[in-house]
């Protein structure tokens, strides 16, 4: 794992945000993008949060990693759903994959449950500490 500039939370509230994140889902062709009506009510809820530096001097060093015309400096290419500490949707660009920005989420957001998981997604909650989904059920 690499070391990770100074993060914060951000709440996706600007458009620009928002499709600089839908973008970079596009280029990594991810499932978030198969959900696009999910995630614009999401961001239209205030339930949508990513990641973004903290710092001027994290900006400069890690910019190959962040999204592509944001109004946010330093925005990464990660994004979450989550309402209630249970998560809906997780995901981050393969180029910023097992850097920790995933776990970084389920921290800064307190993630206790998720809704769905993916088969090849299991060891990353079994890591973070979620066993169980939303219904109760073990994550497998």
């Amino acid at each position: 794992m690499q070391n990770l500039p100074d993060l914060r939370l951000i709440k996706i509230t600007q458009p620009n945000d928002f499709w600089a994140l839908y973008d970079a889902a596009l280029d990594d062709d991810s499932d978030p993008c198969h959900n696009r009506c999910i995630l614009f009510d999401a961001y239209l809820a205030g339930i949508l949060y990513s990641l973004s530096a903290n710092n001027d001097a994290d900006v400069s060093k890690y910019s190959k990693w962040y999204c592509k015309n944001s109004r946010e400096i330093g925005l990464m290419p990660c994004l979450c759903i989550v309402q209630q500490q249970q998560c809906d949707i997780l995901w981050v660009h393969s180029r910023a994959r097992r850097m920790g920005l995933g776990k970084k989420l389920v921290e800064l957001l307190q993630i206790k449950y998720v809704e769905a998981v993916l088969p090849e997604s299991v060891g990353f909650w079994k890591k973070c500490g979620i066993t169980k989904d939303i219904h109760g059920n073990d994550v497998v």
